[in-house]
């Protein structure tokens, strides 16, 4: 989602974007451009989040490839053919750790709805690195502040204050939220997404946080009323949905009358010929910063 934000955001300020991403989950070694047509074939080959971000983002250029500087340079070469005039940046996913590619601007992203355990070293834990390690990153962006209480933030604060000492890096904080859902037959439309008024839902999901999905569709209905969530089937992130697996969920949702099944973007781009009897709507997932912005910009505006 933060990926997604910052697409938009520098592309509002004249800059042409590209993405680059290793396209876990994919078999595409590349590099290889991701096509923006959102089919199963295309998330197969190339990842389920490239290829999500490839169908909201068409005017940017998404490239996918195992070796990062051998993608970048793939991604200049795209620029040139397409003779893009002005400032061009590139989006790398997930490489800070990638010393091999030069960067200009480092960028670490937290999640602080993890459970804290996975912020020890492995193998107790999820870290590569300590906190000290941020001393090298430019900004630390805390995601999903928005979803936590002020007083289960206080740890990860805490910790990002401490490796901030002598440090450079600017903590800046996101929020996410749902902007609405549209039908899986006109997800791939691009169209506005529609308020979600359903009260009995199924949920369905292949992401890292499940729990942050009913979270944010709990959150987004909160002004209609109480939705109740009759089951959430949980899948591991990337997950490659079997027929057996969609055939339960459909006669879940059928037996205890849900009004719709609820799903995520990044699952939609597997499931675009998928239509069980009871309709499936595609959550819109929306990145936005909750504090100022204002010295992203300016280090985005130094690079010339």
């Amino acid at each position: 989602p933060i990926t997604s934000y910052l697409a938009t955001d520098l592309r509002t300020r004249g800059l042409s974007v590209g993405i680059v991403s290793r396209g876990y989950g994919g078999t595409e070694n590349g590099p290889a451009l991701v096509p923006p047509d959102a089919t199963s074939e295309t998330a197969l080959r190339f990842g389920d989040e490239p290829t999500w971000l490839a169908a909201r983002h068409p005017e940017s250029l998404v490239v996918v490839g195992a070796e990062r500087p051998e993608a970048v340079a793939y991604l200049k070469s795209l620029f040139e053919a397409k003779t893009q005039t002005g400032r061009q940046v590139v989006l790398a996913d997930d490489a800070f750790q990638h010393r091999r590619l030069k960067r200009d601007i480092d960028i670490v992203v937290i999640d602080p709805t993890e459970p804290r355990w996975h912020y020890q070293p492995l193998p107790l834990g999820r870290m590569r690195e300590g906190f000290s390690a941020l001393k090298r990153a430019d900004f630390v962006f805390l995601s999903k502040s928005n979803l936590l209480p002020a007083k289960d933030l206080e740890w990860i604060r805490e910790r990002l204050h401490e490796a901030q000492a002598g440090a450079k890096f600017k903590i800046v904080e996101f929020g996410v939220k749902l902007s609405g859902v549209v039908s899986l037959e006109s997800n791939r439309s691009n169209e506005p997404a529609g308020s979600l008024s359903f009260s009995r839902v199924i949920l369905m999901s292949g992401i890292a946080r499940p729990e942050t999905f009913e979270i944010m569709v709990q959150q987004s209905v909160r002004a209609l009323g109480k939705v109740e969530i009759i089951d959430h089937f949980k899948f591991a992130d990337h997950h490659a949905f079997t027929p057996a697996e969609l055939a339960k969920v459909e006669a879940t949702a059928f037996e205890t009358k849900a009004q719709a099944i609820i799903i995520t973007e990044k699952d939609a781009v597997k499931l675009v010929t998928w239509m069980p009897l009871v309709p499936v709507f595609v959550t819109r997932l929306v990145a936005e910063p909750l504090t100022e912005f204002q010295e992203f910009h300016e280090a985005v505006d130094r690079l010339g």
